[in-house]
């Protein structure tokens, strides 16, 4: 978001300093004009030149003033990140946990402090702060056999559509996570390539994006086969 504010930022200032040199131009002209004895041509020029320098400091205010305000909202800011920790927390806490038991991350946004809050677990438990919670994404991560490690995660589940209240004490399962269920779409592109996308649902129906943590690795190869199991065509998928 931030990246792309300096950018319109950075357009407009160009516009206006460009009518700005130009509007200076103009001006000088009609000065110019002036002194020559060419009063008609030299006061209109004149008053067009300095009604642009106007206008364009005007501008140069209005982008300044849109910058400033802008980047006073926390939702233009790049978000803290708090890494929470329960061993070290003196106040109430409460249990969140997940079918999954391995490495996972629990994240709530704080939109008014401008905050990520991370809550990690091995196991798929969580002990959170008791009180009320809204919980944004959840991440995990796995080995294959292969030793690829492969990372899940979800913005759109269904449990953190509301806020959550955990009392005292209070322990909460979540069904969000694996087993994921598959589905491949095509699509074929202007340029005659055809994309394929992998779009895994849960057993609740959330939405994940399931990834390779390391795409250095290479991506996926196919192989197509006859109906005697022979082997008629082979690639390499890429990303993107």
């Amino acid at each position: 978001m931030q990246s792309v504010l300096y950018s319109v930022v950075a357009v407009w200032g160009a516009i206006a300093l460009v009518l700005a040199f130009g509007a200076a131009a103009i001006t000088v002209i009609g000065v110019l004009l002036l002194k020559k004895k060419n009063t008609a041509a030299g006061i209109i020029l004149s008053l067009i030149g300095a009604i642009g320098i106007l206008l364009s400091f005007a501008l140069i205010g209005c982008i300044c003033y849109a910058f400033y305000f802008m980047t006073s909202i926390p939702g233009y800011k790049e978000a803290k990140v708090e890494e929470f920790n329960p061993d070290g927390y003196s106040g109430k806490l409460a249990t969140i946990s997940f079918p999954f038991k391995g490495d996972s991350v629990l994240t709530e946004s704080n939109s008014d402090k401008n905050l990520d809050i991370r809550y990690s677990s091995r196991d798929g438990t969580f002990k959170v702060p008791a009180g009320m919670h809204d919980f944004s994404s959840y991440e995990i991560w796995a080995t294959d056999e292969k030793g690829g490690k492969w990372e899940a995660s979800s913005w759109k589940t269904a449990d953190f559509e509301n806020t959550i209240n955990l009392a005292e004490d209070s322990k909460m399962e979540l069904l969000a996570g694996p087993p994921f269920t598959a589905k491949l779409s095509i699509k074929e592109k202007s340029d005659g390539t055809v994309s394929f996308s992998l779009n895994y649902k849960d057993r609740k129906g959330n939405d994940f994006s399931l990834l390779p943590e390391n795409r250095n690795d290479g991506a996926p190869g196919f192989e197509v086969l006859s109906a005697s199991g022979e082997k008629l065509w082979s690639g390499e998928f890429k990303y993107g």
